[in-house]
């Protein structure tokens, strides 16, 4: 139990510490699967208002819909290797 402890502690750590530098964002994570928030357009969209919701048209959503997905079952056919680790995510006593 402590060592998965540890292997969260880091990382948190490490994503504290991209955090700090800023590198935190979704386009620095790989997250560029949809729309991203712009700072500076939402700034200048707002300029001047006392609030940033005055004008603003309705919402639109940009998801897909996952009513197709099957759902999923409780079998596990394998155990999956962590890509940092390469080892079995599975500490269980005789488990590689």
């Amino acid at each position: 139990m402590n060592y998965v402890t540890a292997e969260r502690d880091a990382y948190v750590a490490g994503f504290t510490l991209l955090a700090a530098m800023g590198r935190a964002e979704a386009k620095d994570l790989g997250l560029e699967g949809g729309p991203l928030y712009d700072p500076a357009a939402n700034y200048k969209r707002v300029r001047g208002r006392w609030n940033d919701w005055a004008d603003d048209k309705t919402p639109t959503g940009t998801s897909t819909s996952t009513s197709g997905t099957p759902a999923q079952g409780a079998t596990v056919t394998s155990t999956p290797l962590d890509p940092l680790l390469q080892r079995s995510v599975d500490t269980t006593p005789g488990n590689p």
